[in-house]
């Protein structure tokens, strides 16, 4: 309570501020004080009981006469007694002030003519002291005002009491106020709750009713409430999904993310994010999920709520959109690296998209491409006239063509170029996609081709022509004279061997017109400098070209010099070789060499070699057919466009023909068309197969065998070996040499008739053999058991004669015993054989090698096994072989030298080995074995394979004789070779030639 005193009359007395009484002595009163207090406390919160005690113990215990509870700064009476009992329910105002500046009691020694005090308005009457206590603090309300009649009559003890008092009101006051306002709220809380219940009513309506699904959590994530949209869209019923975790309902994908924003929903984060659910079919449900976290009255953490709306379509809308942007971004990735030049530009021209094949096409980086006009940037030439272009381009959408550029450096080169309007959604069109491929090569080639087929027509001419020459010395002047006229040479000649190899024919357009002075080919030694290129000259290269020869003409009495230029010397062949060279050059105009050209001579020069060759031995061939028992013919074969061959067939000599070989023919019949009747039908299929696929694969010739019936029915079998010109595309020439070779046929009958049995037999011997070996064990196990008896029961009986004829019947029946197990594996090479599969050799070589330990150990040798490839064999018989070769390598072996032995291998081409059984594919696989024995002499190299052989006696080495037979038997058996090497006492190497791979089986 602020009380303030107007300064208006600051000459009236002060209101006297006494401190705190501090009480002494004064037990009695304290004792009075506690008892008020102690029945204050039992009043509780009832204020108007508290208040009614304090004012009557007030004036009780002090020298008041009148005592009041004002509370305000309007000293609003609550209650009084005494001389102040009829202010009560009223406003004190007998103060001109209503406030005074204090906090601490304040205390008026006279109140009498005071300023501070409305005399008229004071009901104090005969009050001359005045005491306020304020309220102790500004959170509490009420103080005490005490009014005594005599002056100066209130003390420190007074002001004691009413603090006291004032003290014990407040505090009432405070608890009353405390218990009113837990009143209040508890009402409060009533109707929050029931306003909260109508609020959750009304909120689970709108939930049920909702589009969206809902649903809500409690702080372990488990659902405490879920909509019917929300069990709709992850089709389980309310009860299924109630009371289980939601993350049931979340898929694994989603986990972690809905884990994340659960937890930052407990930092009161709002999340929305989107989420993959798991439908009760197992299907998934996407969604946008509204996260948002609930608090308790207390304002603790209760849980979660979630606002759920599908966006299953969207989401699938999205991947298939992402889908395609990822193929447009790959097809965009493919576009760049395509080796065509992809340019796009807009309407106006202007370049916006160039690729990297545009880059290597045409030279500008795309940096420097992209914003300029393609078409100035190009200098694109059409074939077409604009006009008719963006007619085309705007009526179709499309265009197609050939188009002439530049590149950066200038070059100009040939596009075949495709253009594509593209249009937005309103079909108007936004820019045009232009792809084209360099075809400048192919262009070049075709005006090439075109040219060459031009030549190779005129060539054909000029060979026919040829042809017609009476003799080879006309020719060769004819020839010189064609080829400038035909094929616009300026200037050639040709220099030719003549038939007596020992001289030159040769002619030149030597004037500077390119005219062929020479009457007749000039005749001069062969030393001639010219055909030296001839013999310089690569084989298969078709000219050469010299380029600093020096450049004469012929100026009627001498030869005059004009320079230094170019010139070209092509070889003339014939099938047979050499035949002279051919020149040419640029002397008249100096013109660079034009390749076409020169190769349309190359190949004049070609048929020009077989024409010189046919005119010098048109004789000899004639005497040849003549007296020899064969057929010549030749064919110009075509190709018709349906893609069948057209023939025609002709025999130069068809008289001598017909005596070598009658045919029936009807009256008027060419021998070529009874040729055709004459062979068997059954042949004729597979004849024209075999010219058909060798022309298409481009062969020079082909041979086959066919059967033919003479006029008087008997069968021949004729071998035609045919030799292919390629003349033009799709046209050839083709020569056949047709021989007799029916005596041959019936020599290979009889030559496998003869193998058959061969085979038969040695299939006999070899049962003979296998059947003979094991017919002689049992008589020989008996020789060895009675002898063994005879030696055990009675060996002591014996004297040392018959002991000495007991052992060498013993010894013997080891010998043959031995001698017929190795007759056994001899035959057994070929009567028990196992099918050919891969083997590792180096590792079966291990295995033997595993076998033979013992006597490895014994010998005291070594082993050296080197890398070696798998073949395919017979993998018992392969055994076999290397434990003989091994064991006779450790068994002959020099005394007091400890056996080594090497074994190497390795695989070799078949082309480069003698093994005709070898497959091209698989190679030959070369076996060594060498070692450091005693050797043999190489005349003994056969006899060592061969069954029964030895080269020293048993006493010096044991053994049978048949090893090495078995080895070379299993080797031939696997189609290979065995041979050795050897120098006695330096040791002997088997060389072994091996198929790695094996024929495989024909039906």
């Amino acid at each position: 309570m602020d009380i303030k005193l107007s300064q208006e009359d600051s000459s009236q007395v002060a209101p006297v501020v006494t401190p705190t009484y501090a009480l002494q002595g004064a037990s009695s009163h304290l004792m009075a004080l506690l008892d008020v207090q102690k029945e204050a406390v039992s009043l509780g919160s009832d204020l108007t009981s508290v208040l009614k005690l304090a004012i009557e113990h007030a004036q009780r215990l002090t020298r008041a006469n009148g005592v009041a509870v004002v509370s305000g700064e309007e000293l609003y009476c609550e209650a009084a007694t005494g001389t102040l009992a009829a202010q009560a329910g009223h406003t004190l105002t007998f103060l001109n002030s209503q406030s005074v500046d204090s906090d601490v009691p304040v205390r008026y020694a006279d109140v009498l003519g005071d300023s501070h005090f409305d005399q008229t308005a004071c009901p104090l009457g005969a009050t001359r002291s005045l005491l306020i206590v304020p309220p102790p603090s500004k959170e509490t309300l009420f103080g005490l005002l005490a009014v005594a009649e005599p002056a100066n009559a209130f003390t420190a003890e007074d002001e004691f009491t009413l603090q006291f008092l004032v003290g014990l009101i407040n505090a009432a006051q405070q608890q009353d106020n405390a218990v009113k306002a837990k009143q209040q709220a508890l009402a409060e809380r009533d109707v929050a709750l029931s306003a909260q219940q109508d609020s959750e009513d009304r909120l689970r309506r709108i939930a049920g009713a909702a589009q969206e699904g809902i649903w809500m959590v409690d702080a372990h994530c488990i659902i405490s409430y879920v909509n019917l949209r929300m069990a709709e869209m992850l089709g389980y019923s309310l009860e299924e999904i109630t009371t289980h975790s939601i993350f049931d309902f979340i898929h694994q994908a989603s986990r972690a993310e809905a884990e994340r924003a659960f937890a930052q929903g407990q930092q009161d984060i709002p999340q929305q994010l989107d989420l993959c659910y798991r439908r009760k079919d197992g299907s998934d449900l996407w969604a946008i999920v509204t996260i948002n976290p609930t608090r308790d009255r207390a304002g603790a953490f209760s849980g979660v709520l979630g606002m759920v709306n599908d966006i299953t379509e969207r989401k699938q809308a999205e991947e298939s959109l992402e889908a395609q942007a990822a193929m447009l971004r790959e097809q965009a990735q493919l576009i760049d690296l395509a080796h065509d030049a992809i340019i796009i530009r807009d309407m106006k021209g202007t370049i916006i998209f160039w690729n990297h094949g545009a880059e290597t096409i045409y030279g500008w980086q795309r940096e420097e491409a992209l914003g300029h006009n393609a078409s100035a940037l190009l200098q694109s030439q059409m074939d077409v006239p604009p006009e008719e272009f963006k007619t085309q381009l705007t009526a179709t959408g499309h265009w197609e063509g050939e188009l002439t550029r530049s590149t950066r450096d200038g070059q100009h080169i040939v596009v075949s170029s495709r253009w594509a309007l593209q249009c937005d959604g309103q079909n108007q069109p936004l820019s045009m996609i232009e792809i084209s491929n360099d075809i400048t090569s192919h262009k070049r080639a075709e005006a090439r081709q075109a040219a060459m087929t031009r030549g190779l027509h005129e060539v054909l001419a000029i060979a026919d022509e040829l042809i017609n020459c009476p003799e080879v010395d006309c020719l060769t002047r004819r020839a010189v004279e064609l080829v400038r006229e035909r094929l616009g040479v300026e200037r050639c000649g040709m220099v030719l061997v003549a038939e007596d190899g020992e001289h030159l024919l040769g002619t030149y357009g030597t004037d500077m017109q390119g005219h062929t002075t020479d009457e007749r080919a000039n005749r001069f030694p062969r030393d001639n400098a010219r055909f030296s290129y001839l013999e310089t000259l690569p084989e298969g290269q078709r000219w050469v070209l010299l380029k600093d020869s020096p450049q004469v003409y012929w100026d009627e009495t001498k030869m005059v010099r004009v320079g230094r230029g170019w010139q070209v010397a092509t070889p003339i062949r014939s099938k047979q070789g050499a035949v002279g060279v051919f020149f040419n050059d640029a002397a008249i105009t100096g013109a660079p060499l034009d390749q076409v050209q020169q190769e349309l001579i190359a190949v004049y020069c070609s048929l020009l070699g077989n024409i010189i060759q046919d005119k010098r031995s048109e004789a000899q061939v004639r005497l040849l057919i003549n007296g020899a028992r064969c057929i010549l013919w030749h064919a110009s074969v075509r190709e018709n466009e349906s893609g069948y061959l057209d023939w025609k067939f002709q025999m130069p000599d068809a008289e001598a023909a017909n005596r070598f070989l009658p045919l029936a023919k009807l009256p008027g019949q060419l021998y070529e068309e009874a040729w055709g009747e004459a062979r068997l039908a059954e042949d004729v299929e597979r004849m024209n197969l075999n010219a058909a696929t060798a022309l298409e694969n481009g062969k020079t010739g082909y041979t086959h065998e066919f059967r033919i019936r003479r006029a008087d029915g008997d069968v021949r079998w004729l071998f035609e070996d045919v030799h292919i010109e390629p003349l033009l595309p799709k046209q050839w020439s083709m020569v056949g040499v047709c021989t007799d070779i029916s005596e041959l046929k019936r020599a290979e009958n009889k030559l496998r008739e003869f193998a058959a049995q061969l085979e038969w037999s040695n299939r006999e011997l070899q049962e003979f053999s296998y059947v003979a070996s094991h017919d002689l064990q049992e008589p020989l196990r008996k020789i060895q058991a009675f002898g063994d008896r005879l030696k055990t029961k009675h060996g002591d009986a014996l004297n040392d004669e018959a002991r000495d004829y007991l052992d060498r019947m013993q010894n013997a029946a080891r010998r043959m015993q031995v001698l017929i197990n190795d007759l056994l594996a001899f035959s057994r090479v070929t009567t028990k054989t196992v099918p050919f599969t891969p083997i590792d050799l180096r590792a079966l070589i291990q295995d033997v090698l595993t076998d033979l330990e013992v006597r490895v150990e014994q010998s005291g040798g070594r082993v050296e096994v080197g890398e070696l490839p798998t073949i395919e064999a017979d993998p018992l018989q392969m055994r076999m072989l290397f434990q003989n070769l091994i064991s006779n390598a450790l068994k002959f072996q020099r005394a007091g030298v400890a056996p080594q032995v090497s074994i190497q291998g390795e695989l070799l081409p078949a082309r480069e080995t003698a093994l005709l059984s070898a497959d091209e594919e698989g190679g030959v696989c070369r076996i060594i074995i060498e070692d450091n024995g005693i050797g043999f002499e190489e005349k003994y190299t056969e006899r060592i394979f061969t069954v029964f052989q030895r080269l020293h006696s048993r006493e010096e080495y044991e053994g049978t004789g048949i090893g090495l037979a078995i080895c070379r038997k299993i080797i031939e058996r696997h189609g290979g070779q065995i041979t050795a090497q050897s120098v006695p006492g330096q040791g002997t190497k088997f060389i072994m030639m091996l198929p790695a791979l094996q024929p495989k089986p024909t039906s």
